[in-house]
């Protein structure tokens, strides 16, 4: 879910260049977790709960992303204007 144009504006203290350091942090740790995942699928019901565990924890991850990349476009817009 995206950030509203308030809760973007609220970050207006944090550099750009900042919050693109933590998109690709970010990402790199959901592309760590991801591999993890795939390695624990080969048997779903032994690694049931930490199949669980990485899922939570990718999805967390992407949905920071997705806020971060929210601010980020918000800013793009203002310059545009």
């Amino acid at each position: 879910m995206a950030l509203t144009d308030e809760e973007c504006k609220q970050n207006d203290n944090i550099p750009t260049s900042d919050i693109e350091f933590d998109i690709a942090e970010t990402q790199r740790e959901i592309d760590q977790f991801q591999k993890e995942l795939d390695a624990l699928i080969g048997d779903r019901q032994g690694n049931k709960l930490a199949i669980y565990m990485r899922e939570g924890k990718i999805s967390q991850r992407i949905e920071f992303v997705s806020n971060l990349n929210s601010i980020l476009e918000y800013r793009k817009a203002l310059a545009i204007k």
